[in-house]
């Protein structure tokens, strides 16, 4: 029996790299509230409310907190959701503006 190149199979490993993972902090600062910071962390973030809790008394004992770990896009997008939450809290409550918008988030990798 001949055999052709179209009948011989090659097997190619391919190495699929697991994408950079990164963690999205929460900074502290002496303005905005407790309940401000769980309210945002449990919404944004999908937190439940003893969850939140934990991360806001390690940014406050320590000046941040992890707020979950992500890959890039989803980290990002993260940030736009905790924007647009804390928007919808200054409609709600204007006269904490100053105090909401301190409220710091930022990327970092993992």
């Amino acid at each position: 029996m001949n055999e052709t190149n179209s009948d011989i199979a090659v097997e190619e490993k391919v190495k699929i790299k697991k994408p950079s993972e990164y963690d999205v902090i929460v900074h502290n600062n002496d303005y905005t509230s407790y309940d401000e910071v769980i309210l945002i962390l449990s919404q944004a973030f999908e937190l439940t409310h003893n969850d939140a809790l934990e991360v806001a008394t390690e940014v406050d004992s320590s000046g941040q907190g992890i707020c979950g770990t992500y890959s890039k896009e989803v980290a990002e997008m993260k940030l736009v959701i905790v924007e647009m939450i804390k928007e919808h809290i200054i409609q709600l409550m204007p006269l904490r503006r100053e105090q909401i918008n301190i409220l710091k988030f930022t990327i970092e990798k993992s």
